[in-house]
């Protein structure tokens, strides 16, 4: 089946984060089943690999470009949604975060059946023609949702429902054997609680850290880092590695005390569980679900000494890091982690849109009742 994915957030390798990652693992599932996956997604002039991208656009005449760099076409161009027609034709096309309402009209037009899955909050604030979005301004298609809290948030706004896949993990990626010699932090920016982090390390001076980047940071973004965590003697700052089972081998626990109140599921944490490390997080969005078990979950108001002690005291108990770890490993084995079930779950998906599509339906059940073209996302 071609499958075609949408979303306005720049792709691999211009952004790593976890909405790319799961697609990227998702698009390895489907090619072994013999689907052909394809991404149309937003060019970012922010760094070397989308300017030269530009530039060659330019000097051909063109407004969307084409690579194959991870063994699929990944289509990008500046407004991704306004050049949907001059993409092959899909049997189905998934739309992930950002511009949904415009990407879905431009599908409507070709007929192409579609799937929203979201793995962020953006459909709280679509508008139409300037007013908020209502439920019949809506495409009557399949919803689906990366979290119990994205899948109520939306059924909250728009009293629709939509079935839940939590993102897609590959074990192998992230298990392996640990040495347990420090304490990570995954992505120092302040959406992510990089203060509150500084506060605690400075809080555990016998407890060494490591501070792993992740969203890109501007050079006076990373001078600022720099500068607050001099006086550290404890913390390391490292960066991304593709391979974070390197991170994960000296890895004891996982600190994420994020403060992003979108913070939608927390794929570090079910990255971490892989390998039995403990996560100590906070209580915003999605996080908890990751967590589970699995960890200690601390709300996002308590003080800095709140997460100081918990994470002494799970560093220096043996008998509660070992009950945690293993609570971890159970709860990266649910079977909603399963990837072979998540991938069936879509596959479903993608029948129940095909079916949705049929002529002798498409009146009733596929109907665009906005149609209006200056909607926004």
């Amino acid at each position: 089946m071609r499958v075609l994915f949408t979303s306005s957030i720049p792709y691999l390798p211009q952004i790593y984060g976890g909405l790319n990652t799961n697609t990227h693992q998702l698009f390895e599932e489907f090619l072994k089943r013999g689907h052909a996956p394809a991404l149309l997604t937003r060019l970012s002039y922010g760094n070397r690999f989308g300017i030269q991208t530009a530039v060659a656009n330019r000097l051909r005449g063109r407004e969307v470009s084409c690579d194959n760099d991870f063994g699929y076409p990944v289509f990008r161009a500046r407004e991704p949604w306004k050049v949907v027609e001059a993409v092959p034709r899909a049997d189905v096309a998934v739309m992930q975060d950002g511009h949904m309402l415009q990407f879905s009209s431009a599908l409507a037009r070709r007929g192409v059946p579609m799937i929203s899955y979201f793995h962020g909050l953006d459909f709280e604030d679509w508008t139409i023609e300037g007013r908020p979005a209502a439920a019949s301004d809506l495409p009557e298609i399949t919803y689906l949702a990366n979290s119990m809290f994205t899948a109520k948030r939306f059924e909250r706004r728009y009293k629709l429902q939509a079935k839940v896949i939590p993102p897609v993990f590959r074990p192998d990626l992230y298990r392996t054997e640990r040495a347990g010699k420090n304490v990570v932090f995954i992505n120092p920016v302040p959406e992510k609680g990089v203060e509150l982090a500084i506060e605690i390390a400075a809080g555990c001076p016998e407890i060494p850290f490591v501070f792993v980047k992740g969203w890109p940071l501007s050079l006076a973004g990373h001078w600022r880092l720099r500068k607050k965590i001099r006086r550290l003697s404890n913390v390391k700052i490292v960066e991304r590695c593709k391979d974070m089972r390197k991170i994960y081998r000296d890895c004891h626990i996982l600190l994420v005390p994020s403060k992003w109140i979108r913070e939608t599921w927390g794929r570090v944490a079910s990255e971490a569980h892989f390998s039995g490390i403990p996560v100590i997080g906070s209580n915003v969005g999605g996080l908890p679900e990751a967590i589970g078990p699995g960890g200690i979950v601390i709300d996002r108001d308590q003080p800095a000494e709140a997460w100081i002690e918990a994470l002494k005291r799970l560093w220096r108990d043996e008998k509660l890091y070992s009950a945690k770890s293993q609570a971890a490993r159970v709860h990266s084995q649910r079977t909603q982690l399963d990837v072979n079930c998540q991938v069936d779950a879509l596959e479903a998906a993608f029948a129940e849109a095909l079916a949705m599509n049929e002529p002798q339906v498409r009146s009733t059940r596929l109907r665009i009742r906005y149609r209006r073209e200056g909607g926004q996302s």
